[in-house]
């Protein structure tokens, strides 16, 4: 065979070869997503996201970058030499002050001409939107809620957490949680527990939600200053909220929760109700099918005035240093479509899709295939969520919090005592962000009244 006929050969074997294995003779196109600083069921179900990204957008290679280190800390330092990567996860309460500093780009236009703003729940653009401009496209949700143990509530006589809000308030919770904790081995000592929450102390927004269901705040509604101390009701919430532990005892010790972990002590059957967001399913379901745990799903406990809790969402930037933007808005929108990302994202249990197409689908709702209680946590969302109290220096704030805090859950000091000292930490850096002003307050009800703030 002559070397033109070999040569002709060749072309043809390779033009074929990438007609039927479907791959295009061309470069792929890069896009390096930032992720990080979040719970890991939320990051598994990320990676399986990417993966069905990548699936169906074979021209494309999607590079995870993750960063070793305290994920935010890190972040303003690439921010600040130039190298964030091409898209970011924003964080709610950790994603202020990109915005501000231009780490990432006002997408408002992109989004009132190719989304429909009110498919989302409200809750979901209130953190990412700075002077009535939108720099995040809504990607996930999460509530708070309490998960119960079945059998440890059938074993101490008592009824299941009632699906009405009105009928399951703070006493009928505290006498469940005292019906709970037992002392199984006669040592004296209780080892199981009727309650906890997921870390061993001090979680900022957790402890939001007893405040709320009172009518109180940690805040004045322009975040110009902290209110906690001022406010009596305020300050009775806070230390009931902490007395769960240190005066009632149906919590169990710091020790036993950082040496053990919140939720596997719930998964082993050692407490009987558990506080924890969508992202804990993954695991309840693990010891379910293992036949270890049979749970159920209800309400945060509702206060004097009513039923409140913190949903908490995420969302995707480009950022400033992004090098193909129109691949990046084509991530961003794919991520929180409801043809796409949204309806993948409802299969994988982590989340309530922020996306109220997909969300308020029966098909979702009463979904017969999961033993999980999707319609719980849309109810949730629809009904009686409410945007933690964010600041824009989240970490800042957040160590404030645990500065003041920690000799409060340790049962060191008042609850009165921990608000002033909270007050003095805080009110210094609230100050330093009021010259940022208008940064979206928690209570916007409506996308116009949001995008009036100027």
């Amino acid at each position: 065979m002559s070397m033109k006929k070999i040569c002709t050969f060749l072309v043809v074997l390779i033009l074929l070869s990438s007609i039927m294995g479907g791959v295009s003779l061309a470069a792929k196109k890069k896009l390096s997503v930032l992720y990080g600083g979040a719970p890991l069921p939320k990051e598994e179900t990320f990676r399986q996201l990417i993966a069905l990204y990548q699936k169906e957008n074979p021209d494309v290679e999607v590079e995870i970058v993750t960063l070793a280190g305290t994920f935010w800390d890190q972040v303003k330092v690439i921010a600040a030499a130039g190298n964030l990567p091409d898209v970011m996860r924003l964080d709610d309460d950790w994603s202020g002050e990109h915005m501000i500093y231009g780490n990432v780009l006002d997408i408002t236009d992109r989004i009132l001409k190719e989304i429909n703003p009110k498919d989302f729940t409200i809750h979901a653009w209130i953190p990412f939107v700075y002077k009535g401009r939108i720099y995040g496209l809504p990607y996930d949700a999460a509530v708070d809620v309490i998960y119960y143990n079945v059998r440890l509530f059938k074993d101490a006589g008592l009824a299941l957490p009632s699906r009405d809000p009105k009928k399951w308030t703070n006493s009928i919770f505290l006498d469940a949680a005292r019906k709970l904790t037992k002392d199984l081995n006669g040592d004296g000592k209780p080892d199981q527990w009727g309650f906890t929450y997921p870390g061993p102390t001090t979680g900022y927004y957790q402890a939001q939600h007893w405040l709320w269901r009172e009518g109180e705040t940690i805040y004045n509604p322009d975040k110009t200053e902290c209110i906690l101390p001022l406010r009596p009701k305020a300050v009775e919430a806070l230390q009931f909220y902490t007395d769960l532990r240190n005066k009632y005892g149906v919590m169990p010790p710091i020790d036993v929760v950082q040496q053990m972990g919140a939720r596997p002590l719930f998964t082993a059957g050692k407490i009987g109700m558990y506080l924890d967001a969508n992202w804990g399913i993954p695991d309840l379901e693990k010891a379910r099918k293992a036949g270890n745990l049979e749970y159920g799903i209800a309400f945060m406990p509702t206060g004097s005035k009513g039923q409140v809790t913190r949903i908490t969402c995420d969302a995707w930037g480009i950022t400033k240093n992004c090098k193909d933007v129109e691949l990046a808005w084509h991530f961003l929108k794919w991520m929180s479509s409801a043809e796409k990302g949204q309806r993948y994202m409802a299969k994988l249990g982590t989340f309530t899709p922020p996306n109220l197409r997909v969300a308020l689908d029966p098909k979702y709702m009463y979904d017969k295939d999961t033993y999980y209680d999707e319609a719980m946590f849309v109810r949730i969302m629809q009904n009686y969520s409410r945007m933690g109290e964010i600041c824009l220096q989240g970490a800042e704030v957040a160590d404030a919090w645990t500065r003041a805090m920690e000799p409060l859950f340790l049962g060191k000091v008042s609850a009165l005592e921990a608000a002033r000292e909270y007050k003095r930490l805080v009110d210094p850096i609230l100050q330093r962000e009021a010259k940022f002003r208008p940064f979206a307050p928690w209570y916007v009800k409506t996308f116009e009244e949001l995008l009036a703030l100027k």
